[in-house]
């Protein structure tokens, strides 16, 4: 989602993108449905990198980076996020003397807890260009030493999506096909972090605070990580049996903006989804303890609940009883720009050369 207003730009403008998945998310059909519903062009390879460990998927996105950049020799390589993809293909790039780009350059929570946060700090250090989303970003960077004259404030190109999508998804059929009612609290629900979803203790506080929350209808898209560990704790069974929770397999991102935008508010431990929320005006409540996103606190369109079920469930109630609360959280300034990160990026990279290589998940 976050790279196809960078590849989109670099078409418009006349410009050779040779397009590279890592498989590291989504394979086999939501793989396509992500590539055709973005208007990418079809993947020129796609890496296999697949599941397991963080280190075994570092190592063979690793392998598999080096493989890709040998073959196609690209002035700048380009990838997005933190993911361990990101960090591969930003290894690959500097131990191949290749300028490596970073698309949302300079987030940080400040956890090293989270690999994500390592990943950031290794990826931004060994990059060329560094495109943050935020003034902020930028100086988180300038902090950390890195140059002036490498570091450019573009916005977040998941803006660039969002404003094009929220356009499209008023044609996607998923209210029907879930016979949603827009008058009802719908609220939606995802959460895939590994320091969630791994923990027992965390997901079984969310999964006790979304039961809880009868007057609601709680959508709830389920990422298969989620699920297998749903199924491991015994969770799942619990989730079935509240005749107000809906749950569904990962939807197209049409179908996900649908949803949200009908939304009173989001429950997320996603970074991406905090970004969605505050271009689309809804209210975020993030189940984790810290952010990377700092600004969507800043702004008053986001807060942090942690995973404890009375915290959930107290500010979830919150919003659908204060109108006052809730329409300050809609109202918020969204501090990731206004929907040109994309064209911005490339007008940076237009000055470092035109044939690009572009490896990322298809959902990070």
């Amino acid at each position: 989602m976050k790279i196809a207003p960078v590849m989109e730009a670099l078409s418009a403008r006349g410009h050779r993108a040779i397009f590279v998945l890592s498989g590291q998310h989504y394979e086999g059909n939501m793989l396509g449905q992500f590539v055709e519903e973005l208007g990418l062009p079809q993947p020129a390879t796609t890496m296999g990198v697949g599941s397991g460990s963080h280190a075994e998927q570092t190592a063979k996105a690793l392998i598999k980076s080096e493989k890709v950049i040998e073959a196609f020799k690209p002035s700048v390589v380009i990838a997005q996020g933190d993911t361990n993809t990101t960090l591969a293909a930003a290894l690959a790039s500097s131990k191949m003397n290749v300028p490596f780009a970073h698309v949302e350059a300079g987030l940080r929570s400040y956890d090293r807890g989270m690999p994500e946060e390592i990943n950031r700090v290794l990826v931004d250090h060994v990059s060329n260009l560094l495109f943050a989303p935020t003034c902020g970003s930028a100086m988180n960077l300038r902090s950390e030493g890195i140059p002036e004259h490498q570091i450019f404030v573009t916005g977040n190109t998941i803006v660039d999506t969002c404003l094009r999508f929220s356009r499209l998804a008023s044609k996607s059929k998923i209210m029907r096909r879930l016979s949603l009612d827009r008058n009802r609290n719908l609220v939606t629900v995802t959460a895939h972090r590994a320091e969630n979803v791994d923990s027992q203790e965390r997901l079984r506080g969310i999964v006790n605070a979304l039961v809880q929350l009868a007057e609601c209808t709680v959508i709830y898209p389920v990422h298969p990580r989620t699920q297998r560990r749903l199924r491991q704790f015994g969770l799942m069974e619990k989730l079935r049996k509240a005749r107000h929770i809906i749950l569904t397999d990962p939807l197209s991102y049409a179908d996900f903006l649908c949803i949200l935008m009908a939304s009173r508010l989001v429950l997320t431990d996603s970074g991406g989804v905090q970004e969605e929320a505050v271009t689309l005006h809804v209210p975020c409540l993030t189940m984790r303890s810290n952010t990377e996103r700092p600004e969507t606190i800043d702004v008053g369109a986001n807060f942090l609940v942690g995973t404890e079920s009375d915290r959930i469930v107290h500010f979830t109630r919150r919003i659908l009883e204060d109108n006052n609360f809730a329409n300050r959280m809609r109202t918020a300034q969204n501090p990731f720009g206004s929907g040109h990160a994309g064209e911005r990026i490339v007008e940076v990279l237009e000055k470092k050369g035109t044939r690009v290589l572009h490896v990322s998940p298809i959902a990070s």
